[in-house]
């Protein structure tokens, strides 16, 4: 069984058992065939007009999908009774498996807090994939009180769910310390690329010698929100700006500091700073990241890692902050450089650094390490990492629990 919060949707005019994905959701789903033959996901179901952007079509043998009531906050999910009719489903669902994956922390619903009581009822081994821990609020952004009760509500039952796993897969090692001692885990960044989506030579080289003719050009991508660093990235450009540095930055998201970010790049002279609309995960997206000199990731707090690998997929620089997510994969000085989190002065002499011809060469060197680092660590290879895992537990994987 496979428990998460990823909506699918189904139209009036769908097929039987088809239904729609995110079409990245559906990449990774189609791989968990080394976990059990069959495997029924359980998620909330969306009965619409047309298929949302961004979804495909998925059908697969093995594959059943079964509906959990949909509700947009946790509040709507207790108060409208979808807890309750959610209980009967996990209920019974639970009945039919061997092993469950539980999704603890996923927003706004995690299913998992309903979902691990009754596998511990039921006797069913679960596991878990702890990829970010997205209820902290990382230091530098200012919570509101119902952000900091849910960040100490879901920290605890969080560290009490966890201990009960029988098995995790955790994107850096510091994740391990939700674990009993001694539980089995693999450390397993996410890398979403397939192997046909890394960049050739050729086409690193040429957009290189493309890039070369113009001022540097450095790129964002994610939420515009205060906890991914949005505003150290834009005081860090200001600095830059007024020494008079002439380079280009795009800022790829949306979010609440949209308007903040457009009114920064009006206030700017020399740095051009450009808001770009999110584009989808596919050959547009590599083709615009492969054209750019670095991907700055300035988040605050911690960090999954997923835009880290893209970016040296394609043979790109990266210049993160200095947290436990981002320096598991980027070493300093190796594929890219390491910031201390919110230090403007640190994160605006690194982009600096792109204005002068011996530094910015430096950075290509960079990008050839992080290339070198993903050409064996595709979407595939990451799962068959993580296959090779679960077939090395052997029994202890699924044996019921005691």
């Amino acid at each position: 069984m496979h428990l998460t919060g990823v909506p699918a949707f189904v139209t009036g005019a769908s097929p039987q058992g088809v239904v729609y994905l995110d079409a990245l959701a559906a990449r990774d789903l189609s791989r968990h065939t080394y976990i059990a033959r069959a495997v029924r996901v359980v998620c909330p179901i969306m009965e619409v007009a047309e298929p949302p952007p961004g979804t495909v079509a998925f059908k697969q043998e093995g594959f059943e999908f079964v509906a959990l009531p949909h509700a947009t906050s946790l509040l709507r999910y207790l108060v409208g009774g979808g807890w309750l009719r959610a209980v009967w489903t996990m209920w019974r669902q639970l009945g039919w498996a061997d092993v469950a994956f539980m999704g603890c922390v996923e927003y706004p619903i995690p299913y998992g807090w309903t979902g691990v009581p009754f596998a511990a009822l039921r006797r069913v081994p679960w596991y878990t994939f702890i990829e970010s821990t997205p209820w902290r609020t990382p230091s530098g952004v200012d919570p509101n009180w119902r952000q900091r009760l849910r960040a100490t509500v879901a920290e605890r039952i969080n560290r009490v769910l966890f201990r009960r796993t029988r098995f995790a897969f955790v994107s850096h090692a510091a994740y391990a310390e939700f674990l009993r001692p001694g539980c089995p885990y693999l450390v397993s960044p996410a890398a979403w690329f397939l192997r046909t989506e890394i960049a050739t030579p050729d086409q690193i080289t040429a957009a290189r010698a493309e890039a070369a003719g113009h001022v540097p050009h450095l790129m964002y991508i994610g939420r515009l929100d205060p906890a991914k660093g949005v505003r150290t990235l834009l005081s860090a450009l200001a600095i830059v700006d007024q020494s008079g540095v002439e380079l280009k930055c795009t800022v790829m998201g949306v979010g609440q500091l949209q308007a903040v970010v457009e009114h920064a790049a009006a206030s700017l002279h020399h740095v051009r700073l450009a808001v770009a609309t999110p584009l989808r995960y596919g050959p547009e997206f590599f083709h615009a990241l492969r054209g750019v000199d670095a991907l700055i990731v300035p988040n605050l707090g911690d960090e999954q890692s997923r835009n880290v690998f893209d970016a040296f997929s394609q043979g790109v620089p990266v210049l993160a902050s200095n947290t436990p997510g981002l320096r598991s994969v980027v070493t300093d000085g190796v594929e890219g450089r390491l910031i201390p989190p919110g230090d403007v002065g640190a994160l605006s002499r690194a982009i600096a650094e792109f204005a002068d011809p011996t530094e910015r060469a430096r950075w290509i060197a960079y990008g050839d390490a992080g290339y070198q680092r993903v050409k064996t660590y595709d979407h595939d290879a990451m799962h068959a990492q993580r296959a090779e895992f679960i077939a090395a537990l052997g029994d202890s994987a699924t044996l019921a629990t005691p």
